[in-house]
């Protein structure tokens, strides 16, 4: 299969897959929020900083046991969030039909950062990760979107699942796996490991798309 089928097949997965998109709006469409305090962002991007300033107070009326499970979403426990990022960011941040009357600018722009940073339960540091720059090659892939989070689990002759990601050979023969688990689905890394970075992810659906260049 030619690797532009490929990753156009990918593409239409990963598409069907999420309710979601990660396109960054500006701040002035939000009318301010917190776009001058990223830092204050990035420091709070852990699900009991979540919880306490979104989850408890705008949406645990509803959808807990105590409120009725409204809608038959429960969202009390961590897991039970993480279940169901897809969902909350397309009513909450995409449509912002709920809570009724939507979030306030600061609980938007926090819920946000936090699914998009791959709704980690503790905070990685990797909120604010700078825009990969220059040719996306295979150094680039392997030495600022793997190193962080994939190759301390997948290197060398006992690495996890037989996946060495320090070989071009084993990324490329396993990049669908790669790209459902860390893109589609985000079941990988695992925590600790937050998340790919919006600009890691970028990345490497571009390498994919230009032939997973060496």
């Amino acid at each position: 299969m030619k690797i532009n089928l490929l990753f156009a097949v990918l593409v239409a997965t990963a598409l069907g897959a999420c309710n979601y998109n990660h396109v960054k709006k500006e701040n002035a469409a939000m009318g301010g929020g917190l776009g001058k305090q990223e830092a204050m962002i990035a420091a709070s991007l852990d699900y009991q900083s979540l919880n306490m300033a979104v989850i408890g107070p705008e949406c645990l009326r509803c959808h807990s046991t105590p409120g009725g499970v409204q809608g038959g979403l429960n969202l009390e426990t961590y897991q039970q969030v993480r279940a169901n990022l897809s969902r909350i960011y397309y009513r909450s941040i995409e449509k912002r039909d709920m809570p009724s009357g939507g979030l306030g600018a600061a609980q938007y722009d926090l819920l946000k950062a936090w699914i998009e940073a791959g709704g980690p339960e503790r905070n990685t540091g990797r909120g604010n990760a700078r825009p990969i720059k220059g040719p996306i090659n295979w150094p680039v892939i392997k030495n600022q979107v793997l190193k962080s989070s994939c190759l301390d689990c997948h290197r060398g002759a006992n690495a996890d699942a037989g996946l060495d990601f320090e070989s071009l050979d084993v990324v490329r023969k396993n990049i669908g796996r790669i790209f459902d688990s860390a893109i589609v689905k985000q079941t990988m890394p695992l925590e600790p490991y937050g998340a790919l970075t919006e600009a890691e992810k970028q990345a490497l659906m571009k390498w994919i798309s230009q032939g997973m260049p060496e």
